[in-house]
């Protein structure tokens, strides 16, 4: 599997030097973050870059939800998808919800919508996070684009976990669908939950009809000032001398 992406930021000043300084902390990812066991994905970080309100700037809008916990606060933002019509899908358990950690004004923690490790498992979830920080950093253009060598090939069945079905279950019916260069594209639209005047947010997937099921080949996610783009070669069947290639981009 070839995964290729780039990560674009739209940001300035203080905030994209903050998050350029976590970028450095992923190339040495194990002895500047912790992955804690636990029902969702979560990094923590050792030493904390991020101010408590660089992650509003990034998202373009106030948390849907702010708690005491731990002896600081969680930020959660919790996206809901919209359907066709404009409405937006109520508690159905397909919505996508981010935790921030945040003590003496830093982010200590990220936590990931549960929906990840659905569709990942927990390992070739974070050696993915981990190839970011050894990618080609492009500072014009503020992006990284970054090779992803898992240690084996990925075994049937994370692969058919990528398949249209398969992601539906997770997801949810699309929002919309298209097609174009050859590609049938499902888009998902999402409204923040508990803000009345959010930047929109959408995931679109790419499925290539010349791949079984209909496995997932591109991705993309916009949020605000965030452009995550991510393709996806047709997957091969495991072989023991075929090592599964992905690439990732952050800016």
């Amino acid at each position: 599997m070839l995964l290729m992406g780039t990560l674009l930021l739209g940001l300035g000043g203080c905030v994209y030097l903050r998050l350029y300084a976590v970028y450095r902390q992923m190339q040495d990812f194990d002895a500047q973050i912790t992955v804690p066991a636990g029902a969702r994905l979560s990094l923590q970080f050792r030493t904390p870059k991020l101010k408590r309100d660089d992650p509003e700037a990034l998202i373009g809008a106030p948390p849907s939800q702010v708690t005491a916990h731990d002896g600081g606060e969680r930020l959660t933002w919790c996206f809901r998808r919209v359907l066709a019509d404009g409405d937006v899908v109520p508690d159905d358990g397909k919505e996508l919800t981010f935790d921030i950690e945040v003590r003496d004004g830093r982010v200590t923690a990220v936590t990931f919508p549960a929906q990840v490790d659905r569709v990942l498992d927990r390992a070739t979830a974070v050696a993915m996070l981990k190839s970011l920080g050894h990618g080609r950093v492009d500072t014009t253009a503020r992006a990284v684009e970054a090779d992803f060598r898992p240690d084996a090939v990925l075994d049937a069945a994370t692969l058919a976990r990528t398949a249209r079905i398969s992601l539906e279950a997770v997801l949810g019916a699309p929002s919309r669908t298209a097609i174009t260069d050859g590609r049938q594209w499902a888009f998902y639209d999402y409204r923040l939950d508990g803000v009345a005047a959010a930047p929109p947010a959408v995931a679109s997937i790419g499925f290539d009809y010349g791949v079984e099921n209909l496995r997932a080949q591109a991705v993309r996610v916009t949020i605000n000032k965030l452009w995550l783009s991510l393709r996806l070669a047709a997957p091969v069947a495991p072989a023991a001398s075929a090592p599964a290639v992905i690439s990732d981009s952050t800016d």
